[in-house]
């Protein structure tokens, strides 16, 4: 599975490039018990409008005319 990996000073960030693989991947790495429904709500309100399409989120913007 291809994933993106960012370090930043406090935190490490790993996103799967595949939308599917998102929720496998927030059990595994999961410390401690996942709500599933504050993750799915929290996904559906996700900025950059995560698509349930197996392909990278698509972000529309508006043009500036």
């Amino acid at each position: 599975m291809p994933v993106k990996i960012r370090v930043m000073k406090d935190c490490i960030v790993i996103t799967p490039q595949n939308t599917r693989e998102l929720w496998g991947c927030l059990e595994g790495m999961s410390a401690t018990y996942i709500n599933q429904r504050k993750v799915k709500t929290w996904l559906k309100t996700f900025p950059g409008a995560l698509n349930d399409t197996g392909e990278i989120p698509a972000i529309k913007r508006r043009k500036r005319f």
